[in-house]
């Protein structure tokens, strides 16, 4: 069996859970009850792609269109390619495909208090709000609301893409979560809840 019918077939057990015992396990439970919205279409994952000028990663993109689109996930769940951009300071087209094709510019370290300094220099607010509309989190794309002003993003682009970071929009320090990929981060999740662990 490959990794990803091994995740349906877990999914498949979630969803015959009582949702109301389930539901202090994780915020969105009763909402997306263990259950995915269809996967999407090669061609509209190949129009968001071209939209916007970027390669999705590749454990990502075989389960959207493979497994499931959105829904059961982490947190809230697991949103839907049209969120993408929930966590990026961008309110057109244009300025979205500058900041989800940029580099990514965080390393594999812990960040502290200073970090935005450290990553994107002493001038980062100008360049954030004005002349570059650069954004600490460029490069990557929003695939789980934790609630209030943290999300779980997914690295599209440089040395770290395919990793996935805890970011919070009034930029206390980013994390890096400890998962290889996509596919970790997603079935750890999904083995915690067959678990009934928090």
């Amino acid at each position: 069996m490959n990794r990803l019918d091994r995740i349906r077939r877990k999914l498949d057990t979630l969803s015959s859970y009582d949702i109301e015992e389930c539901a202090d396990l994780d915020l969105g439970i009763t909402k997306h009850k263990f259950r995915l919205e269809p996967p999407l279409l090669e061609s509209e994952v190949m129009a968001f792609e071209a939209r916007y000028g970027i390669l999705l990663p590749p454990e990502y993109r075989t389960f959207i269109t493979s497994v499931g689109s959105s829904g059961a996930g982490p947190y809230y769940g697991f949103l839907p390619l049209v969120q993408a951009t929930d966590h990026l300071n961008c309110d057109d087209d244009a300025t979205c495909k500058r900041k989800l094709e940029a580099i990514f510019p965080l390393s594999d370290k812990v960040y502290k208090d200073d970090w935005l300094v450290e990553v994107g220099g002493v001038n980062w607010k100008e360049r954030r709000y004005e002349s570059e509309s650069w954004d600490p989190f460029q490069g990557t794309m929003a695939i789980c609301d934790q609630g209030c002003t943290y999300y779980a993003v997914l690295v599209l682009n440089g040395p770290q893409r395919g990793a996935i970071w805890n970011v919070e929009l009034h930029l206390s320090p980013p994390k890096k979560a400890p998962y290889s990929g996509f596919l970790d981060y997603y079935e750890d999740w999904v083995d915690r809840m067959l678990a009934k662990e928090k």
